[in-house]
């Protein structure tokens, strides 16, 4: 057989419809592949030798999404605050006391922490003050802060409101404020068992 005999058979071959048309249908779903598999998942009857489909709209499929009338605007804070001046005054004192726990919380020495609850057990009496000697020596003792003095140790404490002192047969006592239980309380809420590893 001639090689241009040949070539005819192979061109017959590759241009027969059954080629033409199987390579029509790949490139077919090549190019609609997401319309095809979007369809499919639509589908809710068919009929298959009659060729009748149908399929759901796809707004059908969508869930419904609400929206707000109108987005916040600038005006809604002040009115949420007008209609709730109570909440409003509440939750901005918490705010404010997170704000300022965290910020002690981050200064404050380990020992100090101790000192609180010691104070915290001993209830309004509060706690004279020659009893919290040793809380102090081991302050000392672990950071090796031979300068501060015990009354700079403590005054820290008073300086942020979280204890005061009062007088009493000529003794000097310590108390825990409201303002100092409620610091306990929150990070012992936050930091629990981590509290206790707080440094010096």
């Amino acid at each position: 057989m001639e090689v241009w005999q040949i070539i005819l058979e192979y061109l017959r071959l590759i241009l027969s419809w059954q080629v033409v048309i199987g390579i029509a249908l790949i490139l077919f779903v090549l190019t609609f592949k997401k319309p095809i598999e979007d369809f499919i998942l639509r589908l809710i009857r068919g009929n298959f030798y009659g060729i009748t489909l149908e399929a759901a709209a796809p707004a059908s499929q969508q869930k419904e999404i609400k929206f707000d009338e109108k987005p916040l605007s600038l005006t809604d804070p002040e009115r949420y605050v007008l209609e709730h001046p109570k909440e409003t005054i509440q939750e901005f004192f918490q705010l404010a006391n997170k704000y300022q726990f965290e910020r002690i919380y981050n200064i404050i020495y380990g020992t100090q922490i101790h000192i609180l609850e010691r104070l915290l057990s001993k209830g309004t009496e509060g706690e004279n003050y020659i009893n919290l000697v040793p809380l102090y020596q081991e302050f000392i003792k672990r950071s090796s802060l031979m300068t501060v003095q015990m009354s700079d140790y403590l005054k820290f404490l008073e300086t942020m409101k979280l204890t005061e002192t009062a007088f009493k047969d000529n003794n000097m006592f310590v108390k825990i404020t409201a303002f100092g239980a409620d610091f306990l309380s929150y990070i012992n809420t936050q930091y629990g068992v981590f509290v206790r590893g707080k440094q010096f």
